[in-house]
C-alpha cells in the first residue's frame, strides 16, 4: 500500500488503521475469547461441584467403613464370648460340660461334693426375646466357710458371666469345721444351640480372609 505524501493524510491513515485494528481485536475478544472464558468459568464451577460430591462420597464411605469395622469387632467379641464363656452342649447334654467345671472347682477348694443337679432353663430378664438363657445347676456338698468361698471364687473367676445364687450353709454337729453347703450356679447358654454353627462358619470365613491376606502380602 502506497502511503500519502502529506503528513496530515498519513496521520489520518494511521488513525484509521488503528481504529480498524481495535475493531478487529474487539470482535475477536467478543466472538472468540468471551466464549472460551465462559466455558472456563463453567468448567471451574463443574469441577467445584464434583469436588464437593467427591468429599460427601468419601465421608459416606468412611462412615460405612467405620460401621463395618465396628460390626466386625462386635462379631469378633461375640465369637470370643461364645468360645470362652457360653456353655455348650456335648452329646446333646449340658451336664457333660458342667461336670468337669464343678469337680475341678470343688477339688481346688477342698469341698467334698455330694452331688449336683440341673434345673429348668429360663430366659434372662429384659425387654424382648433374648438370645441367651440361663442354665442353673444346684450343687450340694460339705466344706468349711472359707472352702465354699474359694470354690465360688474359682467358678466366678473362670467365667465372669457365671452367676452364683441362693448360697446356704448348715452346721453339722459331728464335724464343726465342715458344714453342709448348698448353692445354685448358672451359666449362659444360647436359646438356639445351633447358633454355635453360625459362629463356627464366621470363624472359618475370617480364617480364609486372613490366609488370603497373607498370600497376597507374600507375593
Amino acid at each position: 500500500m502506497k502511503l500519502p505524501k502529506g503528513k496530515k493524510e498519513r496521520i489520518q491513515m494511521f488513525a484509521l488503521i488503528a481504529i480498524a485494528t481495535a475493531g478487529v481485536l474487539f470482535a475477536a475478544i467478543q466472538y472468540g475469547l468471551s466464549p472460551l472464558l465462559a466455558l472456563r468459568k463453567k468448567c471451574i464451577a463443574d469441577i467445584s461441584a464434583l469436588e464437593k460430591k467427591l468429599t460427601v462420597a468419601r465421608r459416606k464411605a468412611d462412615g460405612i467403613g467405620a460401621l463395618r469395622a465396628q460390626n466386625e469387632a462386635t462379631k469378633a467379641r461375640l465369637r470370643g464370648i461364645n468360645e470362652e464363656y457360653v456353655l455348650k452342649e456335648e452329646f446333646g447334654n449340658y451336664n457333660f460340660s458342667v461336670e468337669p467345671i464343678i469337680v475341678n472347682a470343688a477339688r481346688y477348694a477342698d469341698v467334698k461334693l455330694a452331688g449336683w443337679s440341673p434345673r429348668s432353663q429360663y430366659g434372662l430378664p429384659g425387654r424382648g426375646k433374648r438370645e441367651l438363657m440361663a442354665y442353673p445347676v444346684e450343687v450340694t456338698g460339705q466344706g468349711g466357710l472359707e472352702d465354699l468361698i474359694d470354690m465360688i471364687k474359682v467358678l466366678e473367676t473362670k467365667n465372669p458371666y457365671v452367676s452364683i445364687l441362693d448360697v446356704r450353709i448348715t452346721p453339722t454337729s459331728r464335724r464343726p469345721l465342715k458344714h453342709a453347703v448348698f448353692f445354685k450356679v448358672q451359666w449362659p447358654i444360647w436359646r438356639d444351640p445351633s447358633i454355635v454353627n453360625g459362629f463356627k462358619a464366621e470363624e472359618t470365613k475370617s480364617g480364609k480372609k486372613g490366609d488370603e491376606s497373607v498370600a497376597v502380602g507374600s507375593t
